[in-house]
């Protein structure tokens, strides 16, 4: 009984760590996105970035829809990876 609670455990520290690193990729997967928008668009301000974000949601809305067929509001299906990546 104890080797199996001691799988249980090892199986637990494993998902834990799992989900540790899901959380670090994801935040790195975000700073560079927003590096690169703000390189791309040679902005400073961080105010203007977010203005320019909100401005352009609708275009982006309509583009995901047309070439995906998905809404933003579609959380169970939000990866939009290039094609050439496939």
């Amino acid at each position: 009984m104890a080797k199996l609670e001691t799988k249980i455990q090892s199986i637990e520290e494993q998902i834990k760590k799992l989900q540790q690193k899901k959380k670090r990729e994801l935040q790195k997967q975000r700073t560079n996105v927003g590096k690169h928008l703000l390189e791309k668009w040679e902005i400073q301000d961080e105010s203007i970035a977010y203005e320019l974000i909100e401005y352009l949601v609708p275009n982006v809305e309509e583009y995901l829809r047309e070439k995906y067929g998905r809404d933003m509001q579609d959380k169970n299906n939000i990866s939009y990876s290039n094609e050439s990546d496939q």
